[in-house]
């Protein structure tokens, strides 16, 4: 059999990746494929999380669907016998990238000045320990980021437009995109001040219930 396939390979951890058709033959047919994983992969096609078991090393199937746990250059043999009884054996290389976590907190609403907010992060890794995960917060009316903390909370002193942002690292150092969102601050509504009737400065001709019908008016 002829290789007709020496590329790369590349996938991202806990993603499927199918096998490419690495050989041909020219005169019959290849009968039997013998793929070799070293290190150990998962060979169940889709759903892989990381308690999914990644322990099988070989596959007869002509294209397998494989996926890996732990990122880094993985390599694969194939072996394969064609009907004259002809073996052919290649190496394939797959790079298997580190996913990257995800920032992931709620949209805070507008609101008012003097009012205490708080942000709680529920970020996860794919790939990784969600509680190693560092986060960096960022106010845009604070001079500094805030640094691992789970939730920050934070109150606006001043009316205005602010954005609240996030990013996490996970354990491997790979950052995640930054979520930000927007908030719009304003002052509270004043509130009026009613004044009220004495009943002791009515006039000799009016009543009580005449005083109440004239301040319905």
């Amino acid at each position: 059999p002829k290789q007709v396939f020496d590329e790369p390979l590349q996938t991202d951890t806990l993603t499927p990746l199918t096998m490419p058709t690495v050989f041909e033959d020219s005169d019959g047919m290849i009968v039997e494929y013998y793929w070799f994983f070293e290190g150990g992969v998962n060979l169940d096609g889709s759903g892989m999380t990381l308690t999914s078991d990644f322990s099988s090393t070989e596959s007869i199937e002509q294209t397998p669907q494989v996926g890996w746990l732990e990122p880094g250059m993985k390599n694969v043999t194939l072996e394969v016998t064609d009907d004259d009884g002809n073996t052919s054996v290649a190496i394939l290389q797959v790079q298997v990238l580190n996913q990257r976590p995800v920032a992931v907190f709620a949209r805070p609403l507008d609101g008012e000045v003097d009012t205490s907010y708080t942000f709680v992060s529920e970020s996860f890794d794919p790939d990784g320990d969600t509680a190693l995960l560092q986060t960096i917060w960022e106010i845009s009316d604070l001079d500094d980021p805030v640094y691992n903390v789970s939730s920050v909370s934070h109150t606006f002193l001043e009316p205005g437009l602010y954005t609240v942002s996030l990013t996490v690292i996970d354990e491997r150092g790979l950052s995640s995109a930054t979520k930000s969102y927007s908030i719009r601050i304003v002052n509270p509504l004043p509130v009026p001040e009613l004044e009220s009737v004495s009943y002791t400065h009515l006039r000799a001709h009016e009543t009580p219930e005449q005083i109440r019908w004239f301040r319905q008016l």
